[in-house]
C-alpha cells in the first residue's frame, strides 16, 4: 500500500452541492443534465464525497459505494471508487491521487479489505496503490459490417425476478472476484442497459464516408484493485 505525503480532507455531499456535482459530472463524463440527476438519484447523495477549494465548491468529486467480491463463494468487504471528477481549472495540479487516497482511508475505516474502480486512465490511480486485476476482452469491427437490425427476440426482466439472483450467484461462485449485487447494483445496470438500447434504437448505418466510421474500443474500462494492508 502506498503512502503518498500529501493529504486532503474530503466530506459528504449535501443536496445543496447537487448542481456543482452535475457539473463536474458534465466537464469530466459528458454528462447531460437529465444524466447527471439520473446518476445522482441512483448512487445517492450520501455515497458521494467531495474535496472542496478555498471558496467552499467542491473541486472534485466521486462516488463511495459500499460492496463486496466473491471469492470462494464468501464474499469480502471492499469499497468501489467510481466517477473521480476532477475541475478542469485543478486538472494536472496533483489532486488526484491525494483525493483518491483519502477515499481509501475512508473505505478502509470502514472495514473494507480491498478498494476497486474502473480505470479510465491507469497511470493516476497506480500511484495511490492500484493494480490491474482480472482480464479485459475487446471486440472490434468495422461499423458498416454490423447488421442495420437485430433479429433478436429480448425480453424484459423485472429487477426482482429471482432468475436474475439466482444466475448471478452461480456465476460468482464459479469465478473469483465478482462483485456481490444488491439491488443498488442491478438498478444501475439495468440504467445503462436502459440507455445503450435507447441509443441503439436511434442509430443509423454508417459507411466510410462517416467521419464517426470506424473501430469500437473497449466497452469497459478495465478494473484497478487497491489491497489494504
Amino acid at each position: 500500500m502506498k503512502k503518498n505525503s500529501k493529504s486532503v480532507v474530503i466530506e459528504a455531499a449535501t443536496a445543496r452541492d447537487a448542481p456543482e456535482i452535475a457539473r463536474l459530472l458534465s466537464w469530466a463524463f459528458g454528462f447531460g443534465k437529465a444524466r447527471a440527476d439520473e446518476y445522482i438519484a441512483h448512487v445517492g447523495l450520501g455515497a458521494l464525497r467531495l474535496l472542496r477549494g478555498e471558496s467552499g465548491h467542491p473541486e472534485a468529486c466521486a462516488a463511495l459505494l459500499e460492496t463486496a467480491h466473491v471469492f470462494h463463494g464468501r464474499p469480502v468487504r471492499a469499497a468501489n471508487i467510481a466517477h473521480v471528477a476532477i475541475a478542469p481549472e485543478r486538472r494536472g495540479q496533483g489532486l488526484a491521487v491525494p483525493f483518491v487516497d483519502a477515499l481509501c482511508a475512508e473505505a478502509q475505516a470502514k472495514g473494507a479489505a480491498i478498494a476497486t474502480l474502473f480505470a479510465s486512465t491507469r497511470p493516476v490511480y497506480r500511484k495511490s496503490g492500484f493494480e490491474l486485476a482480472g482480464h479485459e476482452i475487446i471486440y472490434e469491427a468495422e461499423t458498416a459490417s454490423l447488421p442495420a437490425a437485430s433479429r433478436l427476440a429480448f425480453e424484459r426482466v423485472e429487477l426482482d425476478d429471482p432468475r436474475l439472483a439466482g444466475a448471478y450467484a452461480v456465476k460468482a461462485g464459479r469465478e473469483a472476484g465478482l462483485l456481490s449485487r444488491g439491488p443498488g447494483a442491478l438498478e444501475r445496470a439495468a440504467a445503462r442497459a436502459d440507455r445503450c438500447a435507447r441509443r441503439l434504437s436511434g442509430r443509423r448505418r454508417r459507411g466510410p464516408s462517416d467521419p464517426r466510421y470506424g473501430r469500437r474500443g473497449p466497452s469497459r474500462c478495465p478494473r484497478l484493485v487497491r489491497r489494504f494492508a
